[in-house]
């Protein structure tokens, strides 16, 4: 098997594979979403796949225009071919690096709750100083008393037949204002007093009520990150490729390298099948010959030489003049004839006029210009 033949049976291979990569990553977000018409664009791609190599064969017998649009075909193909494959890519690595994933979104959770306790902490906390400092504020605005006035003594006396009135007790009217008036503040300060008293009895029992996280959780999770990290091979190539520890590594450069390692993968993939379906329909050249681009260099080479003049004096004696005379030459012309002569097949003699029989000749000889 020639290398030509070689060369175009890997490269339906590589094709073959690159399809079935397609088709596979078509099913795969086919029975993601839950519908076959997620699949369509990658199932195109693994359609237009077929086209590429016997694209690249016919486009050598076409017309320059329709060896363009032929090009431009290749290039939209490459280009299909490097979305399946960036895809099909990403999701492989997306498999590689599952466990990492698993792991750190469990350090993440403990994270996320270890903080959300320790923003309910604090709020709490916050809302039992307000209240104590309310309270202790209350404690030092407690208005005075008023004290009741004295009693007096009203009625008394006798009436006009001489009976004696009753006595009784009674206040003037301003200072009965005055004490009704400091009841009701003492009242409604005891009701603050109370409601801030509730109000700080209430936020030291949620403080109290409010459940601790375990740093276990976190500790354990983070060990169990590192763990994973170190026991995957994408991640030690991201490391060193950033030049830090595996431990070390962040979520932000992973996704960078791997980024750049999609790109990488499938444009190498995309622009050597390409080139290689090219290359396996061009014609050989012979190695004997040498090309085109080394006979143009040399003839340029000798353009580039100068021209070597080399004079030569020759002496002539005087008196003695050259005439070129021209003189012509009689130059024989020789004339091949080809002449019948009827012989008899059987005695390979010659059949004169009358029908006798002469003599005999084998083979036949050639008559030139005449002369034997």
């Amino acid at each position: 098997m020639t290398a030509h033949r070689q060369l175009r049976c890997i490269l339906w291979i590589v094709e073959a594979a690159i399809i079935l990569i397609c088709l596979i990553t078509a099913v795969q977000i086919s029975t993601e979403h839950g519908s076959i018409w997620a699949c369509g664009p990658v199932a195109i791609i693994a359609v237009m796949e077929m086209m590429r190599i016997p694209l690249s064969g016919w486009a050598a017998y076409l017309r320059p225009v329709a060896r363009i649009g032929a090009f431009i075909v290749m290039g939209a193909i490459a280009l299909m071919t490097f979305e399946g494959m960036a895809m099909a890519v990403e999701r492989f690595m997306d498999q590689r690096v599952l466990d990492v994933v698993d792991a750190r979104e469990a350090f993440d959770t403990a994270k996320d709750a270890e903080a959300h306790h320790d923003a309910e902490y604090a709020r709490l906390k916050a809302e039992l100083d307000a209240a104590r400092a309310a309270k202790a504020d209350l404690d030092g605005k407690r208005p005075a008393a008023v004290a009741a006035p004295p009693t007096t003594q009203c009625g008394g006396g006798v009436d006009r037949r001489g009976r004696r009135l009753p006595v009784y007790p009674c206040h003037s009217k301003p200072d009965e204002e005055a004490v009704d008036a400091n009841a009701r503040t003492l009242n409604a300060y005891n009701d603050d007093v109370r409601k801030a008293s509730d109000s700080v009895a209430k936020a030291e029992a949620a403080l109290n009520a409010l459940p601790r996280p375990d740093g276990a959780v976190v500790t354990n999770s983070q060990k169990t990150l590192e763990h994973a990290a170190a026991s995957s091979t994408m991640y030690r190539v991201a490391a060193s490729w950033f030049g830090v520890s595996v431990k070390d590594l962040t979520e932000e450069q992973f996704e960078k390298f791997k980024r750049l390692a999609v790109i990488v993968v499938a444009g190498s993939a995309a622009t050597a099948t390409m080139v290689a379906s090219f290359v396996s329909h061009a014609t050989p050249i012979d190695p004997k010959s040498p090309s085109k681009l080394i006979r143009s260099f040399r003839a340029w080479i000798a353009r580039r030489r100068k021209a070597v003049v080399k004079t030569v004096v020759v002496e002539k004696p005087s008196g003695i003049k050259t005439i070129e005379v021209p003189k012509i030459v009689e130059v024989e012309r020789v004339v091949t004839k080809h002449i019948h002569v009827p012989v008899d097949v059987n005695t390979w003699r010659v059949v004169k006029p009358d029908g006798s029989l002469g003599d005999a000749i084998s083979p036949l000889h050639v008559v030139q210009g005449g002369k034997q």
